[in-house]
């Protein structure tokens, strides 16, 4: 399914998460850090739909996480079960607050906890368990909390793994989980965020994502990006994503490696081919799909002098 895969924004949003977690750490060090767990919860019933797990997590963080926590992060993640949890990276309040102090990992693994330090029992306490339910069940949640100190002394590895949850949870989500929030930041000032996902991977393909773009722009004579958000609307992005996918580069552009310039003229080539078989369509003439159809006739009617020219010689033009 198409909302199962893993787009460019859930890359940028988990390398995001992945340096405001490598701050966190480094600012507050692991020893007021703290790995929580929560599910959510309705009797023995497990709660699978997204608008109410939003609703339950936004009550949860607004008189529980916020109070308590200096920062947090959080993700969510659908299992293949269906159930929803959220996993989060906490700060706990005060320069002397210590639940690492003392941890034997390996005797926890095992069900020995008698090393835990006393901040890390009582935030046990405050959270709960399945014998002992703590404040998330008041706001929905499975009575079972597990929150445990950071491990690595590597903050990266802390980030990756706490980033590769938006990738199990695209891998494993509903339909209705489309565009709901993967990320949340609770407890943050502004300005004290050090990431942000607008932005793009420096990669080969961003590279012809954007010369396909400005060659878009320049060749049917509009002015920036600007010009598109006019006419077409918002989304211009996704509604054109296939007329521009399609535009040909021209010949005097140099590409960074022989493989990226295979696949430019491969899609030039399939542009061609799409729109040698549009060519019978009044709808479709001169273009490459029928979701930039509409998009295409708004650009001819309302953009430049050259833009109201036939949609065939725009194409002429293109090529």
């Amino acid at each position: 399914m198409a909302v199962n895969r893993l787009r460019g924004s859930h890359k940028r949003t988990a390398h995001a998460l992945k340096h405001e977690v490598e701050v966190l750490l480094n600012e507050f060090g692991r020893e007021r850090c703290l790995f929580v767990t929560v599910g959510l919860k309705t009797g023995t019933l497990h709660v699978r739909d997204t608008k109410e797990a939003q609703r339950r997590f936004n009550s949860l963080a607004t008189h529980v996480i916020r109070p308590r926590y200096l920062r947090s992060v959080w993700g969510v993640h659908r299992y293949s079960t269906g159930e929803l949890h959220y996993h989060g990276l906490v700060v706990l309040r005060g320069p002397e607050a210590n639940v690492f102090a003392g941890v034997d990992f390996e005797a926890f693994a095992i069900g020995d906890y008698r090393t835990a330090p006393a901040d890390l029992r009582a935030e046990w306490k405050f959270l709960g368990n399945q014998k002992n339910p703590g404040v998330v069940v008041r706001y929905g949640f499975a009575p079972r909390v597990e929150a445990m100190p950071v491990k690595s002394r590597y903050p990266e590895a802390v980030g990756r793994y706490l980033g590769g949850y938006i990738s199990k949870h695209v891998n494993g989500r509903l339909l209705e989980d489309k565009g709901a929030r993967l990320v949340r930041y609770v407890g943050y000032k502004p300005g004290e965020r050090k990431a942000s996902s607008q932005f793009n991977f420096a990669t080969e393909r961003t590279w012809l994502r954007r010369q396909k773009v400005g060659a878009f722009v320049h060749r049917f004579g509009l002015v920036g990006m600007e010009s598109l958000r006019m006419i077409v609307g918002p989304k211009w992005a996704y509604v054109l994503e296939e007329e521009i996918w399609f535009m040909p580069l021209p010949k005097e552009t140099v590409y960074p490696s022989k493989e990226i310039a295979i696949v430019a003229m491969e899609l030039k080539w399939e542009g061609e081919r799409l729109r040698e078989l549009h060519a019978s369509c009044p709808l479709l003439t001169g273009c490459v799909g029928l979701r930039g159809a509409k998009a295409m006739n708004l650009l001819r009617r309302f953009g430049p002098p050259k833009m109201r020219q036939p949609m065939q010689t725009l194409v002429e033009l293109a090529l």
